[in-house]
C-alpha cells in the first residue's frame, strides 16, 4: 500500500486532488479514505547513540529538492543486509522532509518481532524517515503478487 501526494507543479508543494481526479478514481475507492496519521514511534533517546552517517546524493533529489523514496528504501536494505532473508512486510513513513544539504544519520534497532530503521537529522534529532520491517504473516507469504 502507498499514499501518494499530489503536487502543485508551480510551487512543488502538496495540493488537493481535484474533481477530475475524483471522477476517475473515486468509484474505485468506494468511499474509503486513506489515513495520513503516522504510526511508527521515534527511537528511544538511548538508541540514538548508535546512529551512523548516511550519504545524501544529488541523484537522490527530485526537481523540487525533495528526497525520493529510494533513499529511504536503500537505508532499510542496508540494515536488512545484516539479517537473514525471509518474506517481509514493511511500513515506511516520512515525518519530515529530507532536503538538500542535510546530512542524515542512519539508526536501526532490532526487536524480537521487528526491525526499526530511522534516518535522523543529527542537528535537531528529528526523525526524517521511519521504517518498520517484520516477517510477513504465513498467509501473506503464500499470497500471489
Amino acid at each position: 500500500r502507498a499514499v501518494w501526494v499530489a503536487l502543485d507543479l508551480r510551487r512543488g508543494t502538496p495540493a488537493r486532488l481535484d474533481e477530475r481526479f475524483l471522477a476517475v478514481y473515486g468509484p474505485s475507492a468506494a468511499g474509503r479514505r486513506a489515513t495520513l496519521r503516522l504510526q511508527l514511534p521515534p527511537p528511544e533517546p538511548g538508541d540514538r547513540a548508535g546512529a551512523r552517517p548516511w550519504p545524501l546524493r544529488r541523484a537522490d533529489l527530485d526537481v523540487w529538492g525533495h528526497a525520493n523514496n529510494a533513499v529511504a528504501w536503500e537505508a532499510v536494505e542496508e540494515v536488512l543486509g545484516e539479517h537473514p532473508p525471509t518474506p517481509l512486510r514493511a511500513l515506511l513513513e516520512h515525518p519530515q522532509a529530507l532536503l538538500p544539504g542535510q546530512r542524515p544519520a542512519l539508526l536501526a534497532r532490532t526487536r524480537a518481532d521487528a526491525l526499526d530503521v530511522w534516518l535522523l537529522d543529527p542537528a535537531s534529532g528529528q526523525v526524517l524517515v521511519a521504517a518498520q520491517v517484520a516477517p510477513a504473516a504465513a498467509q501473506e507469504a503464500r499470497r500471489p503478487t
